[in-house]
């Protein structure tokens, strides 16, 4: 004891500034000296529940995400009518008539009814998302599942730049017949045949047009994004009401490809002249393995199609004499092999109903 008074005492003797530091030490060396105590149930209970939150959450933000979906299981995601389903924006939409202008048609009802309950039964036991939108071009009446869920547009994107670059020839902005220089930065591979023409190869913006719609070129796309500008092509979108599409990332929705082929069939987008060209360019086309082929032969598909990794996507114009309508089908996360059976068979199914009487 008398040591450690006398040590108290040198510690008492020292400056103020290194007695603390001794002090301080001396706490330290104290603390490293008690025992480790074993955890009891509290912290037992409280390491668990962390590890479980930090692991589960995760993991359900992950599976609940859209495009992500095994086969067979239903979607997760959270409660309807939650806060954190209206927070993550996760929505399997079915989209009633839009206008109120549009009648109650229980034969409308009847066809809506069963293309959903069949479109469910043949996707829900598929990997990946599909996203459904019909127009009945007769009444306006329309209808989708997934109808207001993002997807990516890949070459549905064209659409908008094809039809803007029709809108500034009709303004005098744009000559449609002049020649274009094609250069080699100017070929993005891929999808059409312009890419293999020669540096200097000349080509009218009417044949780029043309390209882009028969071939899905993606060279010719590139020259008419440029020739177009950005700004004209999201003023387009934006006055379309294409309010879910975003140019610059690719993102768009059912509806909105379904709203401007809308617009393109009821003349709101480019002249009549221009109409029949555009619509001739998607007739025909080298991708007819979708939607035309679930509808007959004989009957006009006026079309556009996309693909990217896990991802394929049709859309436009079925011209039935009686009953015309517009389809659109959208998927992500998808199997190749499943989709190039299910969107034929989507489109069949919504052929046979939509042309009944």
């Amino acid at each position: 004891m008398d040591d450690e008074f006398e040590d108290e005492e040198k510690i008492e003797r020292l400056e103020p500034a290194k007695r603390k530091r001794v002090v301080r030490w001396r706490r330290k060396k104290d603390i490293l000296k008690e025992p480790i105590k074993p955890w009891g149930k509290k912290e037992r209970y409280l390491v668990l529940t962390i590890f479980l939150a930090t692991s589960l959450i995760p993991a359900f933000l992950a599976l609940s995400a859209r495009a992500y979906k095994l086969p067979g299981l239903p979607k997760l995601g959270p409660p309807p009518g939650s806060f954190l389903k209206s927070f993550f924006a996760g929505r399997t939409i079915i989209l009633e008539k839009e206008s109120p202008e549009v009648k109650e048609d229980e034969n409308m009802n009847k066809k809506k009814e069963s293309i959903i309950s069949q479109f469910k039964a043949e996707t829900n036991k598929l990997s990946g998302v599909y996203g459904l939108y019909v127009v009945d071009l007769n009444s306006g009446f329309s209808f989708g599942v997934n109808g207001d869920e993002t997807f990516d547009a890949a070459s549905l994107i064209k659409l908008p730049v094809m039809a803007a670059m029709y809108r500034l020839s009709e303004e005098g902005k744009i000559n449609l017949d002049e020649k274009y220089v094609l250069k080699n930065s100017d070929k993005a591979s891929g999808a059409g045949s312009l890419y293999l023409k020669p540096n200097g190869y000349l080509i009218s913006y009417s044949e780029i047009l043309n390209l882009m719609g028969q071939q899905s070129d993606n060279t010719a796309f590139v020259i008419a994004k440029n020739k177009v500008g950005k700004e004209n092509i999201e003023n387009l979108i934006d006055r379309l009401g294409m309010i879910n599409t975003e140019f610059d990332s690719r993102q768009t929705t059912p509806k909105d490809i379904g709203t401007f082929f809308l617009k393109l069939w009821q003349g709101k987008v480019i002249n009549e002249e221009n109409k029949k060209k555009l619509l001739d360019s998607l007739t025909k086309t080298i991708f007819e393995d979708y939607i035309p082929a679930g509808v007959p032969e004989d009957v006009r598909v006026a079309h556009k199609y996309g693909t990217l990794d896990n991802i394929i996507n049709d859309a436009g114009i079925v011209f039935d004499k009686r009953h015309p309508y517009l389809v659109v089908i959208m998927s992500k996360g998808i199997i190749k092999r499943e989709a190039d059976i299910v969107i034929p068979t989507i489109s069949k199914i919504v052929f046979e109903e939509m042309s009944k009487d």
